[in-house]
């Protein structure tokens, strides 16, 4: 999880993620796109907020490409 409230997340908190080649973990989702009409893309999303909530919560980064989990370029939406 991004450990700042939603409002005071910078640029430089998401290109640090990237610089420290930061993993996806129990807290921390990257996902290159939003998600589709679908009702497979739908499910999945579902899913991941699901998993979060039954946790201790999370941070789901759309835009951010990650390829074996690790984030490595932001892609914009």
């Amino acid at each position: 999880m991004i450990p700042r409230a939603f409002e005071d997340i910078a640029k430089s908190d998401i290109e640090s993620l990237i610089s420290n080649g930061v993993a996806e973990r129990r807290t921390l989702e990257f996902k290159r796109e939003l998600p589709g009409n679908s009702e497979k893309d739908r499910k999945e999303f579902l899913a991941d907020v699901t998993s979060f909530a039954n946790a201790q919560g999370g941070d789901i980064l759309y835009g951010i490409d990650a390829p074996k989990s690790i984030a490595t370029t932001i892609t914009g939406l």
